[in-house]
């Protein structure tokens, strides 16, 4: 988190939460932590984020979307340690992105908030360490459990600006000159706590008033310190370019917003959050992209197999025309040497055609044996034509939805991207549908589950599940209560499920009979000439009690009988 807002931040914190109770030490994801404190105006919440590439602390917002997450056990040793305890005093070095929460003589709380080195680490008596979400490291980095927890120090040739006079500053900024630094790389390598943003806008406001970067960084700074001023979010017309201010500069610039929250802690979270959820989106549109790709290589892999086994079928035509010859010329045959030898009669000087013999077969057997042949190579030739034809046709449809969807970069988007794909087929985005699994599902990545995905004649999403694993979380881990539920009765088959739009929806019967032919064709009892098929809504499903995976029970249900057809978008 950028330095100087953060010291806007905890001055606020200090300000607010001075004398209040921690009242609750949660988790919300694996880096996201929520603390909620008891202050005289009422509960105020803060939201801390560990991820190593942005750790930043802001006021909690909205509510959590994500999937619930059982605490880790520090989570559960810092609740204990801290909750119920009032909040002493708040405090933050100047230069240090650590924010430490003084709760008594015998508890605290420190934010490390550096990137790549972010840390909560619980101190006990003697500001011990008493716990840590991430533990020392060979060779330096974080404290140890029962060792003094101190901040770390200053790297060596830096200067710490929020101790220094505006002269100090100019000198050394001025010695870094000499040495042939750019003035912003000086400022925000060899000022300690700046930050890139931070120095390009104190050039920015250098080069506009004719002050020193010495004199407008130390009026800043001593801004920061009185709460003088705002941070601000810049928000361009390009949202990837967006960036947390410390201060506002007083220079407007065309066709950009500047936009701020509640607080320095509430614009940091609308930036922070921000960012987050375009890492998110980023996250599943990439993740949708790449499974559409590795299912366009499948598809063309197959492809490819089909056509060569057609390259490996013997030719249909010389198989007739050689069983024609030999019945032709039965009366003229020669037999020798595992060979029969009988004229052409497609050829008028009557040259012989040569058969392979089959000792102990009559010429009739073995002439009927060559059509067989005939119609067994030219069946196999169609039908693997009409697979390759399948194979090739989905590979484009794969493709053309991968090159439409390619400048995806919204909710939106990725909707529509998700919505074709199941559309084609790629069981993605099947989680239940209520609104907690859907907030879920938005903020995951996207998985190609062991699921098939069919449409009905009527237009409506059916689900086969493929193995008996996949059959448990389809039943109870996608499917909704008030969906259609069917399986093949007494034999072992796929969980079939037909998804409703909303719990008034009734189905049609021409979809609920298609999907009982698909639960007759993925069982054991696909031979059979009809199968009957239970059928029921899925909340009167239930797990069988010591069963094995996918084995269930059923507190009612209907039979329907129905003939096993397959998918009508096999291939």
């Amino acid at each position: 988190m950028d330095n100087l807002v953060l010291t806007r931040v905890a001055r606020e914190a200090s300000a607010e939460l001075t004398g209040s109770i921690l009242v609750e030490f949660g988790q919300q994801s694996r880096e996201r932590f929520r603390l909620v404190f008891d202050t005289p105006e009422g509960r105020r919440a803060f939201i801390v984020s560990m991820n190593p590439e942005r750790p930043w602390l802001g006021r909690d917002l909205r509510r959590w979307r994500g999937p619930r997450w059982s605490p880790d056990p520090f989570t559960v040793a810092a609740g204990k340690a801290l909750e119920g305890r009032r909040v002493v005093a708040v405090t933050k070095d100047g230069s240090d992105r650590t924010l430490r929460f003084d709760l008594g003589a015998e508890a605290g709380l420190v934010l490390e908030l550096a990137t790549h080195g972010a840390n909560l680490v619980v101190l006990g008596g003697g500001r011990s360490v008493r716990e840590a979400l991430r533990h020392a490291r060979r060779g330096g980095g974080w404290s140890a459990i029962g060792e003094p927890w101190s901040p770390r120090p200053l790297p060596p040739r830096l200067l710490d600006p929020f101790v220094s006079s505006a002269e100090a500053i100019d000198r050394f900024l001025a010695g870094r000159a000499g040495a042939g630094e750019p003035a912003l790389e000086a400022l925000r390598r060899g000022l300690f706590g700046i930050g890139s943003i931070g120095a390009q806008l104190v050039i920015d406001e250098s080069a506009a008033t004719g002050e020193s970067l010495g004199r407008v960084l130390r009026r800043r700074l001593d801004e920061l310190r009185d709460g003088a001023g705002e941070c601000a979010v810049e928000a361009p017309s390009d949202p990837e370019s967006a960036r947390l201010l410390p201060w506002r500069p007083r220079k407007p610039v065309a066709g950009v917003e500047r936009v701020t929250g509640e607080g320095a802690a509430g614009t940091a979270a609308l930036y922070y959050e921000a960012v987050e959820q375009a890492q998110r989106l980023r996250t599943r549109i990439a993740a949708l992209s790449s499974i559409l790709r590795g299912e366009i290589a499948r598809t063309l892999g197959a492809a490819g197999k089909v056509g060569r086994e057609i390259e490996g079928f013997e030719d249909p035509e010389r198989h007739r025309r050689m069983g024609e010859a030999l019945l032709a010329g039965l009366a003229s045959a020669r037999r020798g040497d595992g060979r029969i030898a009988v004229p052409d009669p497609a050829e008028p000087s009557g040259e012989a055609v040569v058969i392979p013999d089959e000792p102990g077969r009559s010429l009739t057997d073995i002439a009927d044996g060559l059509f067989e042949r005939h119609r067994r190579a030219r069946r196999g030739r169609r039908l693997a034509g009409g697979r390759l034809a399948l194979l090739s046709a989905r590979a484009a449809r794969l493709q053309e939805i991968l090159d439409r969807h390619a400048p995806a970069s919204s909710e939106a988007d990725a909707a529509a991207l998700e919505s074709a794909m199941r559309d084609a087929g790629l069981p993605v985005a099947l989680g239940a549908a209520t609104r907690g699994a859907r907030a879920a599902a938005s903020t995951a990545p996207p998985r190609l589950a062991g699921v098939r995905v069919h449409t009905s004649l009527d237009g409506w999403t059916i689900l086969v599940g493929r193995t008996s694993r996949d059959n448990d979380r389809l039943t109870f881990k996608l499917a909704s209560p008030e969906d259609v539920w069917l399986h093949a009765a007494d034999v072992p088959g796929a969980h079939v499920v037909i998804r409703t739009p909303d719990r008034r929806s009734e189905v049609p019967r021409g979809t609920l009979v298609e999907a009982a032919s698909l639960a007759a064709w993925f069982s054991d009892a696909r031979d059979d000439p009809a199968v009957d098929v239970r059928w029921t809504s899925r909340k009167h499903v239930r797990r069988a009690k010591g069963g094995s995976s996918g084995v269930v029970q059923l507190k009612r249900f209907q039979t329907i009988r129905v003939r096993p057809k397959p998918p009508r978008d096999a291939g």
